[in-house]
């Protein structure tokens, strides 16, 4: 199973940004998802490979541990820019959870290296300039 999703920033709904720990909580949850996803996840604790783009370092480097403390599951991560990702994937690297921009997640979705309908959009985030 493959999963993958995207961030680039807080998400607006409603005027509103979303907080930090509503970002933190998505991103446990995609992660709990992926280790159910592992065949004899039960019986002992099992590797999640994970391929991140750099937008969501920060937000990892403190989730991270306390995911892999709670399930007793590692996580191998690996960051980079999308585009050096999708690089990497063209390539044949593979990864139980992939965290990509929007573009990138929709070409591997044309290349068939994520099933249509696996991406989640962890958060979206606009550009502004004033002068």
């Amino acid at each position: 199973m493959r999963m993958s999703g995207t961030f680039a920033g807080w998400q607006r709904k409603e005027g509103k940004e979303m907080n930090p720990s509503g970002i933190k909580i998505r991103v446990a949850l995609i992660l709990a998802a992926a280790v159910l996803a592992v065949p004899g996840i039960f019986a002992q604790a099992a590797e999640v490979k994970v391929l991140s783009s750099n937008g969501v370092h920060s937000v990892l480097v403190e989730l991270l541990p306390e995911f892999e403390r709670a399930t007793g599951h590692r996580v191998a991560i690996s960051y980079d820019t999308a585009n050096l990702l999708l690089g990497r994937i063209k390539a044949g690297e593979t990864a139980d959870l992939v965290i990509l921009t929007r573009p990138t997640l929709e070409e591997l979705i044309r290349q068939g290296k994520v099933a249509p309908g696996g991406g989640k959009d962890l958060s979206r985030s606009g550009v502004g300039i004033s002068v």
